[in-house]
């Protein structure tokens, strides 16, 4: 047993105790200097300030400008039920209530993917709008991408079209009769008259 405590106090002795967790510790490193604030002339602040914010102002004008043109306005003119509604490749056989408004036509599409749509289209921006009095078809062209559509309507594409089929030709001539005088180019009712 002797032998034992020997090599035990032989081992302690060969490793440096240490305090503490046994890390080595490092000095700190000195403190920053205490600034004392510089003083700002708040008349060149406001001037620097107001030269950023112009180019804001314009943008923040025509954003406003935007919104207020695509706010919904306006007493319906008419409503009507219509059914089989195509945008592109993508269709819709589901019945939806079409509102017509003096700038624009609201329904409802139900996208196989993307659920039921809020469709709004505007008048102004109808390309070569047509009413086949025969079928009751309403077809039309949008010179730009549809959001919720980019995979079905391609607008450089001419045989990519808008369409919905009216129940009534009664619906379809009140559609004749309003829709033209919104519409960029004149509304072509064809196959005989409504």
């Amino acid at each position: 047993m002797e032998k034992a405590q020997q090599i035990k106090e032989a081992r302690s002795q060969s490793v440096p105790r240490s305090v503490g967790s046994g890390r080595i510790r490092e000095g700190r490193p000195p403190p920053l200097p205490i600034r004392k604030p510089e003083r700002v002339d708040s008349e060149e602040l406001n001037k620097n300030v107001a030269a950023k914010l112009q180019p804001l102002e314009a943008v923040t004008k025509s954003i406003l400008a935007g919104v207020e043109e695509r706010k919904p306005s306006g007493t319906p003119l008419h409503k009507a039920t219509c059914k089989d509604f195509t945008v592109g490749r993508a269709s819709c056989s589901a019945s939806s209530v079409v509102t017509l408004f003096p700038d624009r036509l609201e329904y409802k599409f139900s996208h196989s993917s993307q659920g039921r749509i809020d469709m709004i289209m505007y008048a102004k921006d109808m390309v070569s709008p047509e009413l086949d009095a025969r079928t009751l078809v309403l077809k039309f062209r949008v010179g730009k991408p549809l959001r919720h559509f980019i995979d079905a309507y391609d607008c450089t594409d001419p045989s990519h079209t808008l369409q919905l089929t009216f129940h009534d030709k009664a619906d379809a001539a009140a559609f004749a009769q309003w829709l033209p005088g919104s519409c960029k180019v004149a509304l072509q009712v064809v196959g005989g008259s409504l």
